[in-house]
């Protein structure tokens, strides 16, 4: 094997062991099967290697075995065109499996160890590292934040030549067992962005707030952003964290950090 900077992503279907439950093992594999396929398909188109299929999850990366130029832009891509995509395959799995599905996904860039892993007898071309780690820990961050898609700075960083992509900053975190924090931010498409565009600068408003220590006056903005937009669980979550933080003040000097204790 070799250290080599990469792109990993990490997908996962939302709550499918409890859709599991309902459906017989002869249709979650044809399921999956419908699902894997257009998902694989956009992840190759833009130079991407499946790594595995773990359950539900897909694990890919970008930059080997061949050098991709601008890998975090293409893993953003596909991040974007996998969710487009399931828009247009929901429509279908309704009609033939009576089921729709949500998915979340992570990105992060950096060094792992990439070659063939496993045993002398039976390996695969795979990466291991910490960074691998932290793509898949991104990843389960998006349930907690209501997001499709979380990525990290380091993706922002490699995409700063591509002006087309708008990132939104979300939180600064300490996943759990890591102790150097990271941003994570969000992209959306075009027809999410148009959406959501009178949002994201109230949005960022409260955040710059939180971030100075100003937590009543954030707080009173997420509680105006929850008023306007109930079934947003990122506002509820900040809104909650200030209440905490005003009746708890954080250690000085404040950071905005918020260290995570579960996956």
């Amino acid at each position: 094997g070799e250290e080599k900077e990469i792109t990993i992503l990490f997908s996962d279907i939302r709550s499918f062991t409890t859709m599991s439950e309902t459906m017989s093992p002869v249709n979650i594999a044809l399921l999956l099967k419908e699902y894997f396929t257009p998902m694989t398909k956009i992840i190759k188109k833009n130079f991407g290697t499946i790594d595995k299929f773990i359950g539900d999850a897909i694990m890919a990366f970008y930059n080997a075995p061949l050098d991709v130029k601008n890998h975090q832009a293409r893993a953003v891509t596909s991040s974007i065109s996998m969710l487009e995509e399931l828009d247009i395959l929901n429509i279908e799995l309704n009609k033939q499996f009576n089921q729709t599905i949500m998915i979340g996904i992570g990105l992060h860039s950096g060094v792992a160890m990439v070659g063939n892993m496993g045993s002398e007898d039976l390996f695969n071309y795979s990466v291991i590292g910490d960074n691998v780690n932290l793509a898949s820990r991104i990843e389960g961050l998006t349930k907690k934040y209501g997001l499709k898609i979380l990525l990290s700075d380091a993706i922002v960083k490699g995409c700063e030549e591509d002006k087309s992509l708008d990132f939104v900053q979300i939180d600064s975190v300490r996943v759990k067992g890591k102790t150097i924090p990271i941003t994570l931010y969000t992209i959306y498409n075009e027809k999410q962005h148009k959406e959501f565009e009178k949002e994201i600068p109230i949005f960022q408003k409260a955040l710059k707030l939180y971030y100075e220590g100003k937590f009543s006056e954030a707080e009173k903005i997420f509680d105006m952003l929850i008023k306007e937009h109930k079934q947003t669980i990122l506002y509820d979550l900040y809104a909650k964290r200030c209440a905490s933080l005003i009746l708890e003040p954080p250690a000085q000097p404040w950071d905005g950090v918020f260290t995570h204790v579960e996956k």
